[in-house]
């Protein structure tokens, strides 16, 4: 049988105030998923809560490039600022993972 996933000790915090702007607050368990679903003013988001320093985990990552790849918002956040800023659709966080960069085409350099 499978322990319950251990929660960073700002998640409640964190949830306490999504919930309080209106968001419905979803809290996942399955290994490497996002620790919480939001849904706000018709989009959803995925945040990653890490207290303070905390690393993502190997499957975290990976999961987070999976998002990243298909321009899904994903994001890690530390505290409730951070969170709310994520739900906040006019300014968004850095994403947990960058999406990497597309290459400039040859020959387009210096154009205006």
């Amino acid at each position: 049988m499978r322990q319950a996933a251990r929660r960073d000790r700002n998640e409640t915090e964190i949830v306490r105030a999504l919930e309080t702007v209106g968001a419905l607050v979803y809290r996942l368990s399955a290994p490497g998923m996002p620790d919480l679903l939001v849904g706000l003013r018709e989009r959803w988001v995925l945040l990653e809560v890490k207290y303070r320093t905390g690393a993502l985990g190997a499957l975290q990552t990976l999961f987070a490039q999976r998002c990243a790849a298909s321009h899904l918002p994903c994001y890690l956040v530390r505290t409730v600022e951070e969170a709310l800023q994520a739900v906040s659709w006019g300014v968004t966080p850095p994403p947990v993972v960058r999406r990497p960069r597309t290459p400039a085409r040859h020959g387009t350099a210096g154009r205006t």
